[in-house]
């Protein structure tokens, strides 16, 4: 939904590409429920099908955003950085506290200006894809989360 009491923020992402023509804009989405007002710009994919599609998704754009209010343990900052593509969001509580903030940037919620100029800096800046990658995968892989996981069960017993 487009309207800015929705907790997935979709009216966020509409007002920052009227802000930002120059730009073009996936929406990765189960659906839309209003189509009128978003700008030519923005190009609503649908929702993706499979892991592939997802990863190549996140790959092949340069900044991932996330417009939420709130969020848990975030998997679009996971699954983003893993395929080497750099976030831009709102402090949504999971968000932020998963990131690697050396490829990050979150604003406080609902702060249009500041998060355009974080898109804005974010986009403007030399990311290697690789380095990226490389260093979510040492921190969100399998080994990883597996060890991290044993390591609090042990942590009970202890």
């Amino acid at each position: 939904p487009m309207d800015k009491e929705n907790i997935k923020g979709g009216a966020y992402i509409v007002e920052l590409a009227k802000r930002m023509p120059q730009y073009q804009f996936i929406v990765v989405a189960n659906y839309i429920r209003e189509s009128q007002g978003i700008p030519s710009n923005v190009y609503v994919w649908g929702r993706a099908s499979s892991q592939e599609e997802l990863a190549t998704l996140y790959s092949s754009a340069d900044l991932t955003l996330i417009a939420s209010r709130r969020e848990t343990y975030c998997m679009v900052v996971a699954e983003s950085l893993c395929c080497g593509t750099p976030i831009v969001g709102f402090y949504a509580g999971g968000s932020e506290s998963i990131a690697i903030h050396d490829f990050c940037e979150f604003v406080d919620y609902g702060d249009l200006e500041k998060y355009e100029k974080a898109v804005d800096r974010m986009l403007n800046l030399d990311f290697d894809k690789e380095i990226i990658s490389a260093k979510a995968k040492s921190i969100y892989g399998r080994q990883s989360m597996s060890k991290g996981y044993i390591d609090v069960y042990h942590s009970f017993f202890n």
